[in-house]
């Protein structure tokens, strides 16, 4: 986390709960892309292993929350390292409420699989040919994406471009 300390003990410390953050971030980011996964292929039983490993996540949770509140009590930090240990905690409640939001995804595609699957207003961006991506290297002043008039026949679904942004998009 921050720098050499005199004691190496409180040092692995540090670490630890870094490599438990860590490990937690990487669990909440599975479970992210498992909830929109099972929300995409409408997969019940799937999204019900995802609400079922948010436990997995509260627990660890749990346990950072504990490391912190024991280096606190016997490590008393000061400055900087007071700083990391606050932020640790922080950081810890923060990902706990990712693997909250993935849960209440994968919950809601259980809810949303009971009904019939409803097809897109428009094509997504990978449908679109090549010439009618926005350009990410050119700024723009649109506030909403436009198509260019060559890709409106293409793309039957899309909003023709605006007036004011038709000229600088």
């Amino acid at each position: 986390m921050g720098t050499e300390h005199i004691v190496k003990s409180f040092d692995a410390e540090l670490e630890r709960i870094n490599g438990e953050i860590t490990r937690m971030g990487e669990m909440a980011l599975g479970q992210i892309q498992a909830a929109v996964d099972v929300l995409q292929r409408r997969d019940s039983k799937a999204a019900e292993r995802v609400t079922i490993n948010d436990d997995a996540i509260d627990e660890l949770e749990q346990v950072i929350s504990n490391d912190v509140l024991r280096v606190l009590a016997l490590r008393q930090p000061m400055a900087r390292d007071l700083r990391e240990v606050y932020a640790a905690l922080r950081i810890a409640a923060d990902i706990e409420r990712i693997g909250d939001y993935a849960s209440n995804v994968a919950k809601r595609s259980m809810v949303l699989n009971q009904s019939a699957p409803v097809a897109p207003a428009r094509p997504r961006w990978p449908d679109w040919p090549a010439s009618c991506w926005p350009k990410p290297s050119r700024p723009t002043a649109c506030a909403t994406p436009t198509v260019p008039p060559r890709c409106a026949t293409a793309m039957p679904n899309s909003m023709p471009p605006t007036p004011a942004c038709s000229a600088s998009c």
